[in-house]
């Protein structure tokens, strides 16, 4: 596929380059005094989009006679994207006919922030703006308020700054003040009706108050407004699954991840996204997932439990293990990961070293009742039928009504020789099971053996 910029210029697409991706760029530009442009484009599916844009860049750099150094920023003429240029790299795999090469990479669509960049590269701020710019440097450094004085400067310079309001509704909104931050949205969209971010920020106010509906409605509109802008997919796919819409959830995580800034590390979107392939039976897929959020996070622990429970339900219990070390050695305090390395090591026989497991987990969360079950499941297969006697008691005690927890009890005083007790738990085992339970028969073939 090629666009021509002129007689001596095309664009050319290479698929399959990386995982959807396509690798455009531009031949000729040499005969020009210019650099050839190369572009990492994802999705490559949308391949004719990238070449018409980079062909539009190319256009630009000739006929403006522009003297490009990195760092420079561009707006693509008659369009909403600015990019900016990478480093420059030489030819050294003669490409390019060993010419110069510069990266371009995409940082905003949507007139706004085109508006913005634009007028900070001219420095044309008005003072509002120049407040609007050190808060928001302020904000994102966590000194909050410092960075609401210098909003406050910039709405009494501007009072219908819709900008301003909006970040100043995110700054409330991080902190719980919802109808204040609410308001400051609201007004924000009086003034422009076409600002995508307040709608998604008022999505997420909605979603904190548990109208998740209403949270899906704004995040749509801000979609709408703004079809590349990235984070209202990723929000709504959060708002879909609580719903329990899985497949909605999938597609507009799928669309965050396309529409994400190149560079975008987002190992949280990868790992959700894994959970809900997960939900749908797509383990291959999920996993694929996993494995990417781990490439922006390495030490993500909770993609590190799942993948070890995939390997567990396919019975690779080396390689299960290893994923909970991995997983506790990025979160010492990751019950979870404790708890599964405990099966792991049980499922192998190691019970010694699985109760140990297990009795590190009950020290972080002693309330975790799986992790105490099987606590004493192993104390008694060890002989230790003191101690798994006085945890089941105690377990019993607290759910009188768990079948499971009374028959661990009656073997437990079954190890002990505490054969009346032994056979008044299994007595209530029977009653509480459904008749003709596996539990129930084997509770029965128990009180006969003793008999």
């Amino acid at each position: 596929m090629s666009a021509q910029v002129s007689e001596q210029i095309t664009v050319h697409a290479v698929h399959d380059f990386a995982p959807n991706t396509a690798w455009v760029h531009t031949h000729g530009m040499a005969k020009f005094g210019r650099p050839d442009l190369e572009w990492y484009w994802s999705p490559a599916e949308t391949c004719p989009q990238a070449s018409e844009l980079l062909n539009k860049i190319a256009a630009r750099l000739i006929e403006s006679d522009m003297n490009v150094v990195v760092g420079d920023t561009l707006e693509i003429p008659g369009s909403r994207v600015l990019v900016q240029f990478l480093e420059r790299l030489s030819d050294e795999a003669d490409d390019f006919e060993g010419n110069q090469v510069l990266r371009v990479q995409k940082l905003t669509t949507g007139g706004d922030g085109v508006r913005l960049f634009r007028e900070l590269l001219d420095n044309r701020l008005s003072p509002s703006d120049a407040h609007n710019r050190r808060a928001l440097h302020l904000h994102l450094e966590g000194r909050f308020v410092e960075a609401w004085a210098e909003y406050e400067k910039a709405l009494q310079l501007e009072p219908e700054n819709a900008y301003v309001l909006t970040n100043m509704g995110y700054l409330l909104l991080q902190h719980g003040s919802m109808d204040e931050a609410m308001a400051c949205f609201h007004r924000a969209l009086q003034l422009k009706p076409t600002y995508a971010l307040p709608h998604n920020n008022l999505g997420n106010a909605h979603l904190r108050r548990g109208e998740v509906e209403a949270a899906v409605a704004e995040y749509h509109e801000a979609i709408r407004l703004d079809p590349g802008y990235a984070m209202p997919h990723r929000n709504v796919a959060l708002a879909h699954s609580l719903l329990g819409q899985t497949d909605r959830a999938v597609e507009e995580l799928r669309n965050y991840l396309r529409l994400a800034p190149e560079g975008t590390e987002d190992a949280d979107a990868h790992f959700n996204l894994g959970v809900m392939l997960e939900e749908t039976g797509s383990v291959d897929e999920a996993v694929e997932e996993y494995a990417l959020a781990l490439e922006d996070d390495p030490r993500h622990a909770r993609a590190l439990n799942n993948l070890g429970l995939v390997h567990f339900a396919r019975g690779e219990t080396e390689e299960a293990e290893e994923f909970y070390r991995r997983a506790l050695e990025a979160d010492k305090r990751f019950v979870l990961a404790r708890y599964n390395l405990g099966l792991v090591l049980a499922a192998r026989g190691e019970h010694r070293e699985a109760a140990e497991e297990f009795e590190r987990a009950l020290a972080l969360a002693p309330d975790n009742v799986p992790a105490a079950s099987n606590l004493g499941v192993l104390y008694t297969t060890l002989g230790r039928y003191d101690e798994a006697v006085e945890l089941f008691e105690h377990l019993v005690a607290a759910d009188p009504t768990q079948p499971t927890l009374r028959f661990n009890l009656a073997l437990a005083y079954q190890g002990k020789g505490m054969t009346e007790r032994a056979d008044a738990e299994l007595r209530e085992v029977i009653e509480l099971e459904p008749p003709g339970s596996p539990r129930a028969a084997r509770a029965r073939r128990e009180m006969a053996s003793v008999a």
